[in-house]
């Protein structure tokens, strides 16, 4: 990737001054290109690992309430067959 080093600035530096200088800034956006290029990586693993986790929560509420719904569902009918019973005993 080349830089273009204003005339102005050239001028007062030099090219060679101006050559580093565009050298120097060339390398740095490289390396920020890498931090960046890392650190994205890393939060886009993070965030699977975050909605894996999600998903295993949710499936686990999933199975606690099938275990309460069944378990409220057999006191009802319990209960409904009871009084039912009751009253056809009189």
């Amino acid at each position: 990737m080349q830089m273009n080093v204003p005339a102005a600035l050239r001028l007062k530096i030099g090219d060679e001054a101006a050559e580093s200088l565009a050298d120097m800034f060339a390398s740095a956006q490289a390396r920020s290109d890498v931090r960046l290029t890392e650190e994205i990586c890393s939060l886009r693993v993070e965030m699977h690992q975050g909605i894996a986790q999600i998903r295993q929560e949710v499936a686990t509420s999933r199975v606690e309430i099938l275990k309460w719904m069944i378990g409220l569902w057999i006191v009802h009918l319990s209960a409904t067959i009871g009084i039912i019973g009751f009253m056809l005993r009189r």
